[in-house]
């Protein structure tokens, strides 16, 4: 027997596959790459997040079920807020101008008297800019009134402007107000709540029912 008639046992095996072992793994990484690709453009793989960026998206401080009152300079409650979670974001190292804090759910009340009822107006969604005084509610916003006259009056919108240190709301958008047996549609209001005033500003229509 010669030299070359011995072999180690399994060598013809690995001569075999080992030219089907090599590509395996760039056919690995070629597969992962494309796997990427694909999950990205379909939106299922978030994009990284920049420490500057990170700020406008993550709270800084955040509260569960709220309950915030504001009392005027002869100690009468002059509004109170709930909501299930506050989130507050500092956009910059320090507080500035451009911080702002998000509200779920809100629901602000004011304190109506027996000569002029109150309000209470509920949304989806609130914002707070820096000032501390604007809100911005948006989506659902809901204001409703108890009027002796004429019952429950409702004011449905999609956003909602209002100065809680001015007892003062306004929108440019599209209302519809409601009562007992009145229907009123309008674009843009501007509602005057201390001194129960409404102003309806453009496009208005009505229904009476009696």
């Amino acid at each position: 027997m010669t030299d070359t008639d011995v072999h180690a046992p399994g060598n013809d095996n690995l001569k075999k596959l080992n030219p089907l072992l090599w590509p395996l793994p760039w056919l690995l990484v070629a597969a992962f790459v494309i796997i990427f690709v694909v999950l990205k453009y379909s939106g299922n793989v978030p994009e990284l997040i920049n420490p500057e960026r990170a700020k406008a998206v993550f709270p800084q401080i955040f509260m569960t079920d709220v309950e915030m009152r504001e009392f005027a300079t002869d100690g009468t409650l002059h509004f109170q807020l709930k909501t299930p979670l506050i989130r507050h974001f500092q956009v910059e190292e320090k507080a500035s101008e451009r911080d702002y804090t998000l509200f779920d759910l809100p629901q602000i009340e004011f304190v109506g008297t027996d000569e002029k009822p109150g309000w209470h107006i509920s949304a989806q969604l609130g914002r707070n800019d820096n000032n501390g005084e604007l809100f911005t509610l948006s989506t659902d916003v809901l204001a409703q009134q108890a009027s002796k006259t004429q019952g429950i009056i409702n004011i449905n919108t999609t956003e909602l402007r209002v100065n809680t240190r001015e007892q003062f709301a306004e929108t440019d958008k599209a209302v519809t107000m409601r009562s007992d047996k009145t229907q009123l549609n309008t674009v843009g209001m501007r509602a005057y709540i201390k001194q129960d005033q409404i102003n309806l500003l453009s496009k208005v229509t009505g229904t009476y029912a009696p």
